[in-house]
């Protein structure tokens, strides 16, 4: 450590450097701006080269992602110099494919302003067992008013350029938009929201496994033989067995999820229909039927929370909007058991058939 000149600081301030002893790709080296009269810490500057980083992989096992270099400035209340105010990190990487090599510079800016604020968590009507954080911020994709609520600062011409890019030719996470079918191999969410024609294709539904994946699936796979919605059977001795143990049952998740912001003081809902892929099976009939049997119990349950959100429109607060929420799925599923009932499961094509147009033009009635 050591001190050091500061032409931009104070004549109470110092700003004490720091760097390891030994070169290395664990530590960080660093500056402290430093008010000795008050003794207090002002601002923090973090950098590193190479990186030793964990889980830090491509989406794509065919690309690699190699971190670069870590910068990051904490900065300090002027007001209050025990709370932060903002943070500013600035991640370079390496991204090779096998088509290209990049260096890529990503940028993220936090700004800290709602101070001791408490918030209400989102709210499932179902536990979902998330895989990572990004597999939970698709589950709670909010509408651009969320955005433009909490949005401290003015969008700059170069952030709305880069938002209607992606809005047009790609997806942005939490964003309410669709995922495009192509990325779901990739990407591998355990839920699905609701969207029209949401389950036109099997791809939807579930996530093919590697050919590499193979042997590991089966060896590491529940002993209780239950069979995931993202895994598929391998042989014929396989189903059985699934058969055996799950005595031809099916179990499709669905869930409701519940969040809430303030817009100009008041209390907004934001509602989403869940399909959970991952805690979700059934017996290896990849029929078109089922299909849209799978689909109808989607479109009951998406009927239900529009008829929750115009209900959410006269509540203001959120334990009452729980309640209303727990009311819906509970009649909602009260329906897909008189649908899967009176259809036989599906196998019934000309009243399922039916069930598919009831529904469409109760969902046409509503708009989104």
């Amino acid at each position: 450590m050591k001190v050091d000149s500061c032409k931009n600081c104070n004549a109470q301030d110092i700003s004490i450097s720091f760097n390891p002893k030994r070169a290395s790709n664990r530590f960080f080296s660093g500056t402290i701006i430093f008010n000795k009269e008050t003794l207090t810490i002002k601002k923090i500057q973090l950098a590193i080269t190479d990186p030793k980083i964990k889980n830090f992989t491509s989406i794509s096992n065919d690309d690699s992602v190699t971190p670069k270099s870590v910068k990051i400035n904490i900065n300090f209340n002027p007001i209050d110099y025990k709370k932060i105010q903002s943070i500013d990190f600035e991640l370079t990487m390496y991204y090779k494919s096998t088509k290209s090599f990049e260096i890529i510079s990503s940028n993220s800016f936090l700004y800290f302003y709602d101070y001791n604020k408490p918030f209400e968590e989102p709210y499932f009507t179902d536990n979902i067992a998330f895989k990572n954080d990004y597999d939970k911020i698709m589950a709670l994709q909010s509408s651009d008013d969320f955005w433009n609520s909490n949005y401290q600062f003015p969008k700059s011409f170069k952030e709305e350029k880069a938002i209607n890019y992606f809005k047009n030719n790609g997806y942005l996470i939490n964003y309410n938009n669709n995922i495009p079918a192509i990325y779901l191999n990739l990407i591998k969410p355990s839920i699905l929201t609701w969207k029209k024609d949401r389950l036109l294709d099997w791809k939807n539904i579930k996530v093919s496994l590697n050919k590499s994946d193979k042997r590991n699936s089966i060896n590491q796979r529940d002993p209780s033989g239950e069979l995931k919605g993202d895994k598929v059977f391998y042989s014929y001795g396989d189903m059985k067995r699934y058969m055996t143990n799950q005595k031809g049952k099916e179990q499709f998740k669905f869930s409701y999820v519940l969040d809430s912001y303030l817009k100009k003081g008041e209390i907004q809902f934001v509602t989403q229909t869940l399909f959970n892929r991952a805690t979700s099976f059934y017996p290896y009939n990849r029929t078109q039927n089922k299909l849209i049997y799978i689909g109808v119990i989607f479109d009951i349950y998406e009927v239900f929370n529009r008829e929750l959100k115009d209900q959410l429109k006269n509540i203001t607060n959120f334990n009452d909007a729980k309640v209303a929420c727990n009311t819906k799925f509970k009649e909602a599923t009260t329906l897909v058991n008189k649908m899967k009932l009176d259809t036989e499961l599906g196998l019934n094509s000309r009243k399922l058939k039916r069930w598919s147009e009831r529904i469409k033009l109760k969902l046409n009635n509503f708009s989104e």
